[in-house]
């Protein structure tokens, strides 16, 4: 790897990688070894990535996005490395490109605005309006994708195409380019790229452009500019050899000991729970929460009654009539960032409301056990990949680090891994539901106070919005019939 060409510039040579992909580790790793770290601000408002892809992804037909080829990068440059204070929020502008040539890497530059390579006059625009809003926050939302097939002049001819998005809100996290409302904008724009609601053709996207703060575009809405690029080989530093084999990067990284299959068996009786449990000796056990769980939900029509009547309680009509497609026990759900042990939500729902939209439920189990230690107490053996993580959890809930202190950590995880499902599977709202069994209501003040950092004023039997939370976002809490125990 070659030596930084600028104080804030770097060559990063290696296979550029899409998020949850075998290069994925290998590619951070080699972003580390080439990158310094840092413990200051960053001055700059922005970063530039010129990713080079090599042939042979083209040509197996696995080429990576450019949007999912910013998660894992940003991922190791801010939040591992430390560059805009590792708080993703604080990147006003992001430039990204993807060329090929015969040495794969990307360039990573700190800007303080646009690189002139990557404007284009508006005479070049295909597509050039400013959507006022509200932002989507699935790609099957579909007034941003009615509005750009009402404005534009269909899809846009085949090849590259590059689209600059300038958002007016000031406080929207450009990082959470993995499940947030930047990815659900580029996924609208489906009529002028192609492919449909659940498969865009973003695909085509060579130069990438993410600002805030643009101006005259209103706090909610987003200026949108689609133009055709012209293919375009790499000019890479002459020092850097070209990558022949994935050996010359980095090993692959080594497979989980439990394997998570997409795959999923129906359930016939309670006992069918337990095998999935982390330590079914230790926790499948009466008046242990994850016996009453399942007991309660297999007893259940669909579901249970005390559940039925919290969301109903929540005064929103199409939360009145809601069905349940599916039940999940023990669902693992990946969080992006940091550490390899996944977020296991005892049970994930996917339901459908009155108006038939999709609502995805991350239910919690409850009996007298707390939602373990707080941030403070899980934080005390402090490791990179735990700075990452929280990093990442409060990001994604728009809380400050230094207020989650006396939080309990299973909080988090858990409610991030509502937004995270409800982004899998294109649902616009999204809820963390405690249905808890003890009938003295245990832990509720923990959950109580969580919810209130996040905008909520919760009650047993409710269900209620997470106002600081963008999107439909809720937190329920529902006591479960005691019979259930035993």
């Amino acid at each position: 790897m070659t030596e930084a060409l600028t104080e804030r510039s770097w060559w990063v040579a290696g296979r550029p990688s899409s998020y949850s992909s075998a290069l994925e580790k290998p590619w951070k790793a080699a972003i580390a070894e080439t990158v310094p770290p840092t413990a200051g601000e960053t001055p700059e408002r922005g970063v530039s990535l010129e990713f080079v892809l090599d042939d042979a992804a083209q040509a197996a037909g696995n080429e990576p996005d450019l949007d999912n080829m910013l998660e894992p990068l940003l991922s190791a440059f801010v939040n591992g490395l430390g560059w805009f204070s590792r708080r993703r929020p604080n990147i006003e502008l992001i430039a990204a490109t993807k060329c090929h040539g015969p040495a794969p890497g990307c360039q990573i530059t700190l800007v303080d605005s646009l690189p002139s390579e990557m404007q284009w006059g508006k005479d070049r625009d295909f597509f050039h309006d400013v959507f006022p809003g509200p932002l989507p926050i699935s790609a099957t939302d579909s007034p941003l994708a009615d509005w750009v097939a009402g404005h534009g002049g269909g899809m846009i001819a085949g090849g590259p195409v590059g689209v600059h998005l300038g958002f007016g809100d000031a406080a929207l996290n450009l990082g959470d380019i993995a499940t947030g409302r930047v990815k659900s904008v580029l996924d609208g724009l489906w009529p002028l790229l192609g492919g449909n609601a659940q498969a865009p053709d973003d695909g085509r996207i060579g130069s990438l452009v993410l600002e805030k703060k643009a101006k005259e575009v209103p706090a909610g809405g987003v200026l949108i500019r689609v133009a055709p690029l012209e293919s375009r080989s790499a000019t890479v530093p002459p020092s850097v050899a070209p990558v022949s084999d994935v050996s010359d990067v980095a090993p692959p990284p080594r497979p989980s000991r439990r394997r998570v299959s997409k795959i999923f068996v129906p359930t016939a009786a309670p006992e069918d729970w337990k095998p999935l449990l982390g330590d079914p000796e230790k926790h499948w056990r009466r008046g242990y929460s994850a016996w009453a769980l399942a007991h309660s939900w297999e007893a259940a029509d669909g579901f249970p009654s005390e559940v039925i009547a919290a969301f109903a309680a929540s005064g929103i009509e199409p939360f009145r009539r809601l069905e349940l497609l599916l039940a999940i026990p023990e669902r693992t759900v990946p969080l992006p960032p940091g550490g390899a042990r996944p977020s296991q939500t005892d049970l994930f729902v996917l339901a459908k409301d009155g108006r038939g939209e999709l609502v995805a439920i991350a239910v919690e189990g409850k009996v007298s056990e707390p939602f373990g230690p707080t941030v403070a107490e899980w934080k005390r053996e402090s490791s990179p990949g735990k700075e990452t993580r929280l990093r990442f959890l409060c990001e994604q809930l728009y809380l400050d680090e230094d207020d989650v202190a006396s939080v309990r950590y299973q909080l988090l995880h858990r409610t991030v891994s509502a937004i995270i499902e409800a982004e899998r599977f294109s649902a616009p709202s999204a809820v963390m539901f405690v249905h808890s069994f003890s009938q003295s209501d245990e832990s509720f003040d923990d959950f109580a106070a969580f919810a209130k950092l996040v905008g909520a004023e919760v009650d047993v039997g409710a269900l209620v919005p997470a106002t600081k939370i963008p999107g439909d976002f809720y937190l329920g809490w529902a006591r479960g019939e005691e019979r259930f125990l035993w």
